[in-house]
């Protein structure tokens, strides 16, 4: 909720959002508060996904690279830290 009262109070508007299910709720009016939240909240995705790849944990990695890939699949930082994950995963396990 911290994300919202920043953005509420930075355009003196209210923003409501809901985390769990991903979906904004936002009148048309406020089209720049919603690009700004969403690429705030996939910039968090990406840097969440590459912390859990660096501190291997591969598998949670690979979660999050696919959360993001869902909502966006344009960004190529999604599409290679899938195929990255999944290395590391098949390298671990001693696969192919």
């Amino acid at each position: 909720m911290l994300m919202h009262n920043v953005l509420a109070n930075f355009w003196a508007k209210p923003v409501s959002f809901s985390w769990k299910s991903f979906k904004f709720i936002i009148p048309l009016d406020q089209t720049p508060q919603l690009n700004l939240l969403c690429f705030l909240w996939l910039q968090g995705l990406k840097q969440k996904a590459e912390a859990l790849y660096t501190k291997g944990n591969f598998e949670f990695a690979l979660v999050f690279y696919q959360r993001g890939y869902k909502l966006r699949p344009e960004v190529k930082e999604f599409r290679l830290g899938i195929q990255k994950s999944q290395e590391a995963i098949e390298n671990s396990i001693g696969g192919n």
